[in-house]
C-alpha cells in the first residue's frame, strides 16, 4: 500500500544516518519502528521530545480505586465503569509499582484522550 511504500522510501533515504526527515502524523504507529525522535506538540507546546522507547518508560497507566489516585505525576484520570485509570509521567512518580506498560500509539491516545478529571504536574 502507499503508507508502506512511504515508509519503506523514508528508510532508504535515511539509511546511511546523514539525512533527516521530519513527518507530522497523528498515526505514530505506523512511525513508531523507523523514529528516531518523536516531538509531541499540544497547544503550540513542546511537550516532549525523545526516542519512542524513552516515552515508552516515561508514560505509564496506573488503575485502580478513585479514591486511591496517585497525588504526583499524574497526567490525566479517567473514571470508569470499572474503576478509574491514570496516565502517570514516571519522570515526576516513580514510586509507583504494577504500572502498566503502554505502547507508543497507546499513550499518545491517552495523552490526546479527554480527561475525567484534569491534574497538574508539579
Amino acid at each position: 500500500n502507499s503508507l508502506n511504500d512511504t515508509i519503506s522510501g523514508i528508510q532508504d533515504y535515511i539509511i546511511d544516518e546523514s539525512k533527516t526527515v521530519v513527518v507530522a502524523t497523528n498515526n505514530v504507529e505506523d512511525f513508531e519502528r523507523i523514529a528516531d525522535r518523536i516531538i509531541y506538540f499540544k497547544e503550540g507546546q513542546i511537550q516532549f521530545d525523545a526516542a519512542p522507547i524513552e516515552i515508552i518508560e516515561r508514560f505509564k497507566l496506573w488503575q485502580g480505586d478513585a479514591d486511591n489516585v496517585p497525588s504526583e505525576g499524574v497526567i490525566n484520570v479517567w473514571r470508569q465503569e470499572f474503576g478509574t485509570q491514570a496516565l502517570i509521567d514516571t519522570h515526576i512518580n516513580n514510586s509507583l509499582e504494577n504500572l502498566e506498560l503502554l505502547s507508543l500509539e497507546k499513550i499518545m491516545y491517552f495523552l490526546e484522550r479527554k480527561p475525567t478529571r484534569r491534574f497538574t504536574t508539579q
